[in-house]
């Protein structure tokens, strides 16, 4: 594997690398299989390369899957790098792969975005990329979509350093080093389009045209090229009716608000899908939505309303206070009134301040009072049976460690309870 050694200057890592900011600390993609082990390992062995691994177990596999986590874990022990880890159980249903996708992307700008990482570095290879653009012609695509994935995706911060380099050559590099890693039992299965390509087409384009994959990397290329050359025309053409310009500065469910807002059409989900990573394209019954930087543009179906282009709504003006007093004795339906009110009790010991008042996040969690789990504010919003705009208006009050402590649905946590006689801390959240 001359051309992917670890210390050839001339190695694809080596040559992606060349191009960013040699101070930079990356955050690699890590699955426990061979591809994501043998960039570990290129990364280790790099000089001067920082980085830490990231892992997302979906529970898909049950023991096994908790097995992959666990070997990832070992491996950045064994590095001595970094690792962080997100439980994110999801259902065997039509579209797993897409909502997988989608949280792994969201997880690992997330944790870029929170440690100061540059960006995330994946494993996709030759052949992975071959299969892109032959699923895509299959599927049925124009010069967009030819391009498939882009070894350095700037937006979403993405880079794929071996995308150029063979399935072969990788194996035998790790068979050289004499590396461990997982295997997924599903990518013997033909329930995936992918699978069954692999299975079954793949070994007759291997013996009809050995550099099928190489020739179909350069079509790539040549339509990224073609593309780039094409963008601004396109960008200004009439098939895109409308742009929006999203706050940068603000949150995931504010921007999708705004684009609520200024689409009535769209529905909440799909806004919030498109705002967060991994999601750059939507597709609709009323048209398509396609995300380039902070810009969203529109390009409506037969029939579709323009997009328009309102605002998102201000901010509310709010404080925090805290009030002297003790709290007398009150019932769970009691202390919910309260909350309600924006007025409530935190046990002084368990949640001393400082206190943060922010809109809610994607993902933010908490266990309501005289309830044994946690829930999404999202589904405490439709329990409340609030309409998704109104999350635009709740309000959430977090420990400096981002535990939520109470949210204007009138929830405060179980674990901000006051036991009787205990110090007790009384807040009042509003001007």
């Amino acid at each position: 594997m001359a051309n992917v050694q670890p210390d050839d200057s001339t190695s694809a890592l080596a040559q992606f690398l060349h191009h960013h900011p040699p101070q930079a600390t990356w955050l690699v993609a890590c699955s426990g299989g061979q591809d994501s082990v043998v960039l570990a390992e290129l990364c280790a062995r790099q000089p001067g390369m920082r980085f830490a691994l990231a892992h997302v177990n979906y529970h898909l596999r049950g023991a096994e899957a908790d097995g992959d986590a666990s070997f990832v874990a070992a491996l950045a022990a064994r590095l001595g790098v970094p690792c962080h880890t997100k439980s994110a159980p999801i259902e065997r249903k039509a579209g797993v792969q897409a909502t997988a996708r989608r949280l792994r992307y969201a997880f690992f700008d997330a944790v870029c975005r929170q440690h100061g990482y540059y960006g995330t570095l994946v494993a996709q290879h030759l052949q992975d990329q071959a299969e892109t653009v032959l699923l895509r012609l299959l599927r049925g695509t124009g010069l967009k979509g030819l391009r498939a994935m882009s070894g350095w995706d700037a937006e979403r911060r993405i880079g794929r350093p071996l995308l150029a380099v063979p399935k072969a050559e990788i194996t035998a590099y790790a068979q050289q080093h004499q590396l461990a890693w997982r295997e997924d039992a599903s990518n013997q299965a033909d329930a995936y389009l992918r699978n069954r390509l692999r299975h079954h087409l793949l070994p007759v384009l291997d013996r009809l045209q050995p550099l099928w994959q190489q020739n179909l990397l350069a079509t790539a290329r040549q339509a990224s090229q073609a593309w780039e050359a094409l963008a601004p025309a396109q960008t200004s053409a009439e098939a895109w009716a409308a742009q929006l310009t999203l706050d940068a500065a603000a949150n995931s469910f504010a921007q999708a608000e705004a684009l609520v807002a200024a689409y009535p059409g769209l529905h909440f989900e799909h806004a919030l899908r498109l705002v967060e990573p991994g999601t750059p394209k939507l597709e609709t019954a009323a048209g398509v939505f396609e995300r380039r930087g902070d810009a969203v543009y529109f390009a409506p179906a037969a029939g579709g309303k323009p997009l328009g282009s309102r605002k998102a709504p201000p901010p509310l003006p709010e404080a925090i206070s805290l009030l002297p007093g003790s709290m007398a004795p009150a019932t769970v339906a009691e202390l919910r009134a309260q909350a309600r009110q924006g007025t409530f009790y935190l046990a002084a010991e368990a949640c001393p301040p400082p206190y943060i008042l922010r809109a809610p996040q994607p993902g933010d969690r908490m266990q309501p009072l005289g309830l044994a789990g946690t829930k999404l504010l999202t589904d405490m919003r439709q329990e409340a049976g609030l309409p998704p705009a109104a999350l635009r208006d709740v309000r959430v009050l977090v420990r400096a460690d981002g535990v939520v402590l109470w949210c204007s649905l009138g929830v405060v946590a179980e674990g901000a309870r006051v036991a009787p006689g205990a110090p007790a801390l009384c807040i009042r959240v509003g001007q």
